[in-house]
């Protein structure tokens, strides 16, 4: 696929996921409640992969990789990648005012960068509706 496909495939993962847990600049895991399953992406050797896997249970949603086994992560690009990053800022709860966590993704490809952000969607974690 290409960079920005892959990067759409992302973003909209991390949209419908719980969990997001940043690893490193490189690699990220989370839960995604839509697909029920666990999801992993990462930067390695200029490629960006994925792995997905389905829970130990349905009541555990615990994506780490020293948790639940990944196997080998799947190429998701076409093109060299020369660049990529996670930058996450997680919800907080305790700040005034209090913040929707974000996630962005940068992609330097042939020379070019791209990026996206994204809002998590634990709202209920930020406001109480009555």
């Amino acid at each position: 696929e290409s960079a920005r496909t892959a990067m759409d495939l992302m973003a909209k993962n991390m949209r419908m996921s719980g969990k997001l847990v940043r690893i490193s600049d490189y690699e990220i895991y989370m839960y995604n409640n839509s697909q029920e399953q666990c999801v992993e992406y990462k930067f390695e050797g200029n490629m960006l992969k994925i792995g997905q896997v389905n829970p130990l249970s349905s009541s555990d949603m615990n994506c780490s990789p020293t948790h639940v086994n990944y196997g080998s992560l799947v190429p998701i690009t076409e093109a060299t990648i020369n660049s990529g990053k996670f930058i996450i800022n997680q919800t907080d709860t305790f700040s005034t005012p209090k913040r929707i966590g974000i996630a962005t993704i940068v992609i330097e490809i042939g020379g070019q960068k791209i990026q996206t952000t994204v809002s998590f969607r634990d709202y209920l974690d930020v406001f109480y509706w009555k």
